[in-house]
């Protein structure tokens, strides 16, 4: 008998759960709370200002961050490497 011929192993699955049905609760309908969805009076207007959670921290301004490197060339580096360019182009 060839390996095309062979049943793959058994494995018992139990059937699917079968649908309950859908039951109307008491109570519950269109008309329930169509008492609450009447007008209601003007009340304060909105403001427009957001309020800060108190566990954020303020955003860091340009002149309170500490200046940058300039890369990992050290100052003296860069100069001499500005100077061998220029020395170049001429």
């Amino acid at each position: 008998m060839s390996r095309h011929h062979t049943l793959p192993p058994i494995i018992y699955t139990p059937p699917p759960p079968k649908p309950k049905p859908a039951r109307r609760r008491r109570g519950i309908g269109y008309a329930h709370g169509t008492g609450e969805a009447e007008d209601v009076e003007d009340g304060a207007p909105v403001r427009g200002t957001q309020v800060v959670p108190q566990h954020a921290r303020p955003v860091e301004t340009v002149e309170r961050r500490a200046p940058s490197p300039n890369g990992k060339l050290s100052d003296d580096t860069l100069r001499a490497m500005l100077e061998l360019q220029e020395r170049q182009v001429k």
